[in-house]
């Protein structure tokens, strides 16, 4: 089973339909060891980041996160990214929190607002007693009012955007 991170890092041009503002995920989590196609809309607000990225990325390659500022390997798949969730939080001035974090806040955001079924069809799980674990110990750290509010009006878009625009080179790798 592949992390949340690897899932995300392996994505290419191929899977991000920003017109439609879909994602293509693939995993084999199922209980059949089957690979799994999911296809799912994204919030308007993340659309931004990717559509700045597809224009502003020093190497114009198919994979959409790569290597760029090493000289090794400009503009090769990300194979592993340990503190990256880190230094953006510390860069947005936010307690530092992960990939992992991020999905369960997701869960319980749903959940709170469409309920279990939904929550369960966003996570791609197969139990609804996954899903409902998840939406459990997320609103251990939260409540309610504060998981309702966080994406719409928080401008998570306009931040990736502006670290982004500040911390990646624009000019190309040769």
């Amino acid at each position: 089973m592949y992390s949340n991170r690897s899932k995300i890092s392996r994505r290419t041009w191929n899977d991000v339909k920003l017109q439609k503002e879909k994602i293509r995920l693939t995993d084999n989590d199922s209980d059949n060891g089957m690979e799994r196609v999911r296809r799912l809309r994204m919030h308007s607000e993340l659309v931004k980041a990717p559509k700045w990225w597809r224009d502003a990325r020093p190497c114009k390659v198919d994979n959409v996160f790569m290597y760029f500022q090493n000289d090794t390997f400009p503009g090769k798949p990300f194979t592993r990214r340990i503190h990256f969730m880190e230094r953006l939080c510390r860069k947005a001035h936010v307690k530092p929190f992960g990939f992992h974090a991020i999905q369960h806040k997701s869960a319980t955001i749903t959940f709170v607002s469409l309920g279990l079924n939904a929550a369960q069809v966003l996570m791609g799980h197969y139990r609804a007693t996954t899903t409902d674990r998840y939406t459990k110990s997320a609103s251990l750290y939260t409540g309610q009012s504060e998981s309702l509010s966080a994406p719409g009006d928080s401008g998570i878009g306009q931040v990736v955007e502006h670290l982004l625009k500040t911390n990646i080179p624009q000019e190309k790798v040769s």
